[in-house]
């Protein structure tokens, strides 16, 4: 496959990558890009109501569990703090909301 050279835009949904292209790429901003099976997706981030609300509610319901059963949770976040990488499955997620439980394996990379 060719080595990406551009930024890449929404106009690139649909464009096949390798996941060292996915990461080494450069995007244009206002957009959410994903990696599916070496496939790129793009979507518009989302506005913030609905959707910012929802992230909200449950991130403010994390933070009562977390107080509320100290031990178990390491952190949470969303799409700013997590970056999910599934290499065997060339993909790249970047979650609204996600979790790390206490006693998870650090990344190696």
């Amino acid at each position: 496959m060719a080595t990406i050279t551009a930024r890449l835009s929404p106009a690139d949904r649909g464009r096949p990558l390798t996941m060292d292209e996915y990461l080494d790429a450069d995007y244009v901003e206002g957009y959410r890009y994903e990696l599916a099976r070496g496939v790129l997706e793009v979507t518009k981030i989302p506005k913030e109501f609905p959707h910012g609300m929802i992230v909200w509610f449950f991130q403010l319901r994390l933070g009562v569990y977390h107080q509320e059963h100290p031990g178990t949770i390491a952190r949470f976040g969303g799409a700013d703090a997590y970056h999910l990488m599934l290499p065997t499955m060339t993909s790249g997620r970047n979650p609204d909301v996600a979790v790390t439980l206490v006693g998870t394996p650090k990344d190696t990379d």
